[in-house]
């Protein structure tokens, strides 16, 4: 009983430190079921990963004065197999939040190298 006390009150710790306005927080069991989500979709994730199932788009950047493209920006978004597709809001801060942002970083960064390495040659 004491163990579950105590993840209870580290749980709500978790949240008063994520808003600097709480000063007293008290668990509550939407906390761990959003807990709960939060494991779901970090094991979702990863294995997105794994299976290839994370995409990026390149956004042109143009120059306002003369209109031509001087750059381009990697947009990345989440395509199940079942076809549903999870825009970066619904999984960056998850990732930000539990310190695996570097995991996507690193899978975009070369999906980008291999686009770039086939569009140069």
């Amino acid at each position: 009983m004491t163990e579950l006390m105590y993840d209870h009150a580290m749980l709500a710790l978790s949240y008063a430190k994520e808003d600097y306005k709480w000063h007293i927080c008290r668990y509550t069991m939407e906390m761990e079921s959003s807990l709960e989500e939060e494991v779901y979709l970090l094991a979702a994730i990863e294995e997105g990963l794994e299976k290839g199932e994370f995409t990026f788009f390149a956004q042109p950047q143009c120059n306002i004065v003369t209109g031509q493209i001087v750059g381009a920006e990697a947009l990345v978004r989440w395509q199940k197999p079942d076809g549903e597709v999870f825009l970066p809001g619904g999984f960056i801060p998850v990732l930000e939040k539990n310190k695996m942002i570097d995991q996507l970083d690193r899978y975009v960064w070369e999906k980008v190298c291999q686009w770039l390495k086939g569009w140069l040659l």
